[in-house]
């Protein structure tokens, strides 16, 4: 199990496709809530929210069980609690953060037309970035 941390727009997803293999798992609150309906990328109706959010917590509960069969599992999080990060040290999980710096992050944001609110959870986590042990990728 890999755990990718990282701001909104630091490049995680973009990271775990440049870098998953072709029978590997990927838990991505985006790409679910895309699936289950969601008209934008990453700005998400409520409901639909909620929905992914249930679905990705059965992912990531089956992935610590050990009952997703498949080549690895990828867990992308962008604020990890210290208790999820204790439940996937107990599995054996990697943990890699993406950062490629606060000013990046929020130049894609604006590229992307992102709500200041995702540009305010940017500039939060950088102010008060989750303890997650780990390689840091830039």
């Amino acid at each position: 199990m890999i755990i990718v941390a990282g701001a909104p727009c630091s490049g995680k997803s973009r990271y775990v496709t440049d870098h998953k293999g072709l029978t590997d798992v990927v838990v991505d609150m985006d790409a679910l809530a895309v699936a289950l309906g969601s008209p934008d990328a990453h700005e998400h109706p409520t409901n639909i929210r909620d929905v992914a959010g249930a679905v990705r917590r059965t992912l990531v509960s089956s992935a610590l069980g050990g009952h997703i069969p498949a080549g690895q599992v990828w867990v992308i999080e962008t604020y990890p609690t210290p208790e999820s990060v204790a439940q996937y040290q107990r599995a054996g999980a990697v943990f890699l953060i993406i950062d490629p710096g606060e000013d990046v992050c929020q130049d894609r944001a604006e590229e992307r037309g992102a709500s200041r609110e995702t540009r305010q959870v940017i500039t939060n986590w950088y102010a008060h970035r989750p303890d997650v042990p780990g390689k840091v990728v830039e």
